[in-house]
């Protein structure tokens, strides 16, 4: 919450969309430096012990990962922050940019993926947080950091779209044939409803962010629920009502068909997470049911160890009086034969 309050929110407040491309380029030579990191200090080295034990093709792990396969269809979001942040944004220009950075994400990511797997396969336990694993020591720490700053430099990136969204839908201007995107002119949306829009969604983020303490599983909802939503169901939606006033069965007909890949990819992308959350609540009610029966073993002994030390207290106590009596009788027989 505190990195949230005092980094988060400040740069998320931020009107221009060419501010923040200058502190997103700090994530460039940051993954840079991550994937080198991985590749001569822990991945590396490990590599060759680790190949017994990795699993080269397993396919009851493929349903974890297609929700993150599918995150990569809800990438045209940034598409409007790369139109701003462009001097001339042409058509084989913004071309250029995005097959450039799709081509640095994809390689950077594979060799992260792999060198990362080579470096924690031996372990029992490989857990979907790396960061998790890593050894403790400056440099683990460092990559970790740099990790944290990245993130919180790519928030506002993320947030520019979805503002923008969210004030075209919620309040839809009458007249949207022509607006200016120049990068020296402040944003049409207002001050108030800027920063009220930014806001509650950060707070929206901070209290689902509570729900789990899983990466995985954030990744695996939030790819699924904005790749099918962005990609199919919005687009194919918008079909349908802009074609309803204007009878044409082909476009209806690719609108059906969008919406239907959409809600399918939602379902198979949630799913993983219903089997997950199923098996952890058997776990759990496992767990609960070990921990009742040991309670109650305790109690009986604890019932079982309070009896018996009420009986041998009672023993005790009449050993006592019994040597008391026996005394007081030897006491008297003595004060008789005086």
């Amino acid at each position: 919450m505190g990195l949230v309050t005092v980094a988060i929110t400040p740069l998320c407040l931020i009107f221009k969309i060419h501010r923040l491309s200058r502190f997103n380029a700090f994530a460039m030579p940051f993954y840079s430096l991550l994937v080198i990191h991985m590749a001569i200090f822990l991945g590396g080295p490990n590599l060759r012990r680790s190949l017994p034990y990795m699993t080269w093709w397993k396919p009851s792990g493929l349903a974890r990962c297609l929700p993150i396969f599918f995150g990569s269809l809800f990438c045209q979001t940034q598409l409007h922050s790369i139109y701003l942040s462009l001097c001339e944004p042409s058509v084989a220009a913004m071309r250029t940019v995005v097959r450039f950075t799709v081509a640095v994400i994809a390689v950077s990511y594979a060799l992260f993926g792999f060198l990362g797997y080579a470096a924690f396969a031996q372990f029992e336990e490989f857990r979907g947080n790396v960061f998790i694993m890593y050894p403790m020591d400056a440099a683990s720490l460092m990559v970790q950091v740099g990790f944290l700053l990245s993130v919180t430099f790519s928030m506002p990136l993320v947030f520019f779209p979805l503002r923008e969204s969210l004030n075209g839908l919620l309040w839809h201007r009458g007249d949207c044939s022509s607006f200016d995107v120049k990068l020296n002119t402040e944003p049409f949306i207002p001050i108030r409803r800027f920063r009220i829009m930014t806001v509650s969604t950060l707070i929206i983020c901070c209290l689902l962010s509570l729900t789990t303490d899983k990466v995985e599983v954030t990744l695996e909802l939030t790819s699924s629920l904005a790749a099918s939503l962005s990609g199919f169901i919005l687009p194919a939606l918008v079909s349908l009502s802009a074609f309803g006033v204007v009878e044409t069965y082909k476009e209806r007909t690719i609108a059906c068909y969008l919406l239907f890949v959409g809600v399918l990819l939602f379902c198979l992308g949630v799913y993983p997470l219903i089997g997950n959350s199923e098996s952890t609540m058997n776990v759990l009610a496992v767990s609960a049911q070990l921990v009742n029966q040991s309670q109650d073993t305790m109690s009986h002994l604890r019932h079982e160890s309070v009896e018996s030390l009420g009986v041998d207290a009672i023993k005790f106590l009449n050993g006592v009086n019994g040597s008391r009596k026996l005394s007081q009788v030897s006491g008297r027989a003595n004060n008789g034969s005086l």
